[in-house]
């Protein structure tokens, strides 16, 4: 097993390695664009190889690559650190409400608007497909990835503070997507272990709590060593404790993490300002970690298409899918634009605001995970279906989506621009 472990790590940073170097000699897109669509490629070809012949054996057999062991079960923690590690909370404070709302308010509506349309066109197309299994596509969906927003995203040029809002949102939403997922799935299953705010409750509350615990613990030692390979050991131990724990206690291991990140970018950033420490190694370390793991997640997303087998009516769900992803983002984002109107970061309204969080609400590795961890609670059909609507909606939403959003933004800014000067002439 172990062995096989590293032959797998070692294939992946090949691809990583080899679609690096092409990309930048002569496609030029972003990065985790070029790595998703050769995971795809690959994938899509291992997939054929093995339906027509059955020669592919472990660790690349379907049955044997799961997303959400890999992610989940390992690395998650420490990309969600990484990214949060380079937020300042004195900067994200002014915006706090705004994210929180976004976090709490559009990812359940989010969720549920998507199940409940989804279900009400498949009803009109005549498909049978089961209320509450698309209420847990709702919640696999529901939340926009961190993963997705802060490699792709940061690089668009969008104004600071919508940026912000937008990173801020995909760190805290994923506990209350995680929340939304266990309600859905224990009723699904016959294990429901509490209504939704006694879930969401213990997802978001006991996980803050063990993210500052952690914290405070492991960072006793952060601040006394000199050693700098000591300090990033300690922050290292810091967000696994938290998540092992979370884990442990049934709380939001991801939230758990992105505290412990927030805690210790608010420390170090004080550090330096105040005694003038040198944190060059250890931002250097989180920096590369977050590159290496983000490149190969994007490559296992790809690859995640040999799970996928026959699906009728597939062309349906995939259609149907895609459209109410973008709805019912719209409807769950313009539900808080609109009582939040004067708190809208850089002079957005709601209606623009809406459209610009809509076509920037990316989807990645955390719903791919977390559709993949559904295959020992759903029928066989029924987990081919929700996986192919997952894979779609990810791959939409990072490869087209992702590619042009700069431009939905420099659209929106153009227009904006138009409309103030036609303004000031009248």
């Amino acid at each position: 097993m172990a062995f096989d472990m590293l032959c797998w790590l070692t294939g992946i940073l090949t691809i990583v390695i080899v679609v690096n170097y092409l990309n930048e000699k002569f496609f030029k897109i972003p990065v985790e664009i070029a790595l998703l669509v050769s995971g795809v490629v690959i994938g899509t070809i291992a997939w054929y190889i093995d339906r027509k012949y059955g020669i592919i054996n472990d660790p690349l057999h379907p049955n044997s690559f799961f997303l959400n062991d890999y992610l989940m079960n390992g690395v998650l923690c420490f990309m969600l650190f990484a990214g949060a590690s380079r937020l300042r909370f004195s900067a994200l404070r002014s915006e706090m409400s705004l994210v929180m709302a976004l976090s709490l308010v559009t990812t359940v509506l989010t969720s549920f608007f998507y199940g409940l349309i989804f279900y009400g066109i498949l009803q009109l197309l005549g498909i049978n497909f089961g209320l509450y299994y698309c209420l847990l596509l709702g919640a696999i969906i529901g939340p926009t990835d961190p993963i997705a927003a802060m490699s792709i995203l940061h690089k668009i040029g969008l104004p600071k503070d919508t940026a912000l809002v937008i990173e801020g949102e995909s760190l805290f939403n994923d506990g209350v997507g995680v929340a939304v997922f266990v309600l859905i799935s224990g009723i699904v299953t016959g294990q429901a272990s509490g209504n939704f705010f006694t879930i969401m409750s213990r997802e978001l509350l006991g996980a803050i709590v063990l993210g500052i615990a952690f914290s405070l613990i492991s960072y006793f030692f952060f601040a006394k060593t000199k050693d700098c390979y000591a300090r990033v050991c300690s922050s290292i131990v810091a967000v696994g404790a938290a998540y092992i724990f979370s884990d442990f206690l049934a709380c939001s291991g991801a939230i758990a993490s992105v505290v412990v990140g927030i805690f210790y970018a608010t420390r170090v950033a004080n550090l330096e300002d105040i005694e003038g420490r040198d944190y060059t190694i250890f931002r250097s370390f989180w920096d590369a970690m977050d590159i290496m793991l983000n490149n190969m997640l994007y490559v296992m997303i790809g690859l995640s298409i040999i799970n996928i087998k026959n699906v009728t009516n597939i062309v349906y769900f995939v259609v149907v899918a895609l459209l109410v992803n973008l709805l019912a983002r719209y409807l769950g984002v313009l539900a808080v634009a609109v009582p939040f109107i004067k708190k809208l970061p850089d002079g957005y309204t709601p209606v623009p605001f809406t459209n610009l969080l809509t076509w920037a609400g990316l989807k990645g590795g955390l719903c791919v995970a977390l559709a993949m961890g559904t295959h020992q609670m759903l029928p066989y059909g029924v987990f081919n279906v929700i996986l192919v609507c997952t894979m779609a909606i990810v791959l939409f939403t990072t490869c087209i989506q992702g590619i042009t959003v700069g431009k939905v933004y420099l659209l929106q800014k153009e227009q904006h621009a138009t409309k103030n000067s036609v303004l000031n002439i009248s």
